[in-house]
């Protein structure tokens, strides 16, 4: 974990943000309320609000179907998806990019489920180019539907961000 917290450290006090430019590039959107997820089958999340926008040069970076990116370099990308509590299969969320498909996955997390707080969290540092647009798959595998996304606790909920590190050497 010390190993984890340096490395992410590191990466940030190495950015770099060209003069004048203003704030780095960065956006979140949220999960208001929970979304069903049909056992088995990847669930395209539908975003309900920025928590979050930059807008770089004016450009809004959310929209409901995901973050685009507008200023090309490496980014900060973390997803954490909620589940309602049911301890049978596995939660997973895959972090896609140019793609509505498992296919396009460039980051993915999944666990096995317990009876009581489903949370799955992924994220890394990866390339965007202008106008990729990063999306959010979930699926589970209890046999039935499952409602995820929903707040629990004080703000954990269903979330997207991307923050731009620096540009890309």
């Amino acid at each position: 974990m010390q190993a984890l917290a340096t490395a992410i450290e590191s990466t940030f006090s190495a950015a770099t943000i060209p003069p004048g430019s203003g704030a780095p590039p960065t956006a979140s959107a949220v999960r208001t309320s929970g979304l069903n997820a049909n056992s088995g089958t990847d669930t395209l999340v539908a975003w309900q609000s920025a928590e979050w926008d930059s807008a770089p040069g004016g450009q809004a970076q959310y929209s409901a179907a995901g973050l685009t990116c507008r200023v090309a370099g490496l980014y900060l990308i973390e997803a954490v998806w909620t589940w309602a509590g049911n301890g049978t299969g596995r939660r997973a969320l895959k972090i896609t990019k140019n793609s509505t498909a498992s296919s396009g996955s460039i980051l993915a997390r999944a666990e096995n489920a317990n009876s009581w707080d489903n949370i799955v969290m992924a994220s890394g540092v990866r390339r965007l180019a202008v106008n990729d647009v990063v999306r959010l798959l979930v699926t589970q595998d209890s046999g039935g539907t499952l409602s995820g996304g929903q707040t629990m606790f004080a703000d954990v909920r269903g979330r997207l961000t991307m923050t731009y590190v620096r540009a890309v050497p």
